[in-house]
C-alpha cells in the first residue's frame, strides 16, 4: 500500500465495504462476515491494524461500547469512506 489517501489494499477495500453495508457492527461481527465472504481467516491482531488505518485515513468511524462480555468497537463507514468505495464500484 503507498501513503497515497486514494489508494487502499484488496484486505481494506473489503472491509470497508462490510463496513459500510453493517454499520454498526462490532469488530468480531466484522471479523466473521470476513470471513464467511472470503472463506478465509483474518486475525484480530490484522483486523484491528487494518481498522486503525482506516480510521487514521477518515474512512471509518469508531464509538466504544460494552455488552455482557466486555469492550465491543463498533464501526462505521464516513462519508469520505462511502465516497472512496464509490470509486471502486
Amino acid at each position: 500500500m503507498t501513503s497515497s489517501n486514494n489508494v487502499l489494499s484488496s484486505t481494506q477495500i473489503l472491509l470497508l465495504t462490510i463496513v459500510c453495508m453493517n454499520p454498526g457492527k462490532a469488530g468480531r461481527e466484522i471479523v466473521q462476515r470476513f470471513e464467511n465472504v472470503t472463506g478465509r481467516g483474518i486475525s484480530y491482531g490484522r483486523f484491528y491494524v487494518v481498522m486503525r488505518q482506516l480510521r487514521e485515513r477518515g474512512f471509518v468511524s469508531v464509538v466504544d461500547d460494552e455488552d455482557q462480555d466486555g469492550l465491543l468497537r463498533r464501526y462505521r463507514a464516513t462519508q469520505r469512506g462511502q465516497q472512496i468505495l464509490g470509486r471502486f464500484f
